[in-house]
């Protein structure tokens, strides 16, 4: 069900975007410069760093669908096994488990995020570029999702 007049009950991405092509276009832009520019992270890292934040977010259908567009291996990324699963128990290397774990405290409890939050994820290995770009890569997967939603879609 959707909360807008325009949008049928089945709408979806498209839909959602077609009400503001202005920001779709920017939206297109900011996520095409967010997963292909040069990085440390794999172009199938930043996807399944998309379908997890979606599984966090409780946005079930982007979570599947970046996960299946990628065929994500959950071997490869077990984070991606469910939405919303918990991290402590799957075996990942210390490098991924503290990004990932800011990244769930950032999308989560934003507002209890304190230095040592950080300092774990830089000791861990990860560069100060791939750390902002994991952070703005979550901010993107928030924006969407509160798009989608606001508009009663999913």
């Amino acid at each position: 069900m959707t909360f807008f007049k325009e949008l049928d009950s089945s709408a979806g991405d498209a839909e959602v975007w077609a009400l503001n092509p202005a920001a779709a276009s920017a939206w297109g832009s900011f996520w095409n410069a967010m997963m292909s520019g040069p990085s440390e992270l794999t172009d199938t890292d930043k996807t399944a760093v998309v379908a997890y934040l979606y599984g966090l977010h409780g946005c079930n259908s982007a979570f599947e669908a970046s996960r299946t567009s990628a065929q994500l291996d959950t071997g490869l990324y077990p984070f991606l096994a469910e939405p919303d699963v918990e991290l402590d128990h799957l075996g990942l290397d210390d490098k991924w488990l503290s990004l990932l774990r800011y990244l769930r405290k950032l999308c989560l409890d934003p507002h209890r995020l304190v230095q040592r939050d950080a300092d774990a994820v830089l000791a861990a290995g990860w560069s100060e570029m791939t750390f902002t770009e994991a952070v703005d890569i979550s901010a993107m997967v928030k924006y969407h999702t509160m798009v989608l939603f606001g508009h009663g879609a999913s």
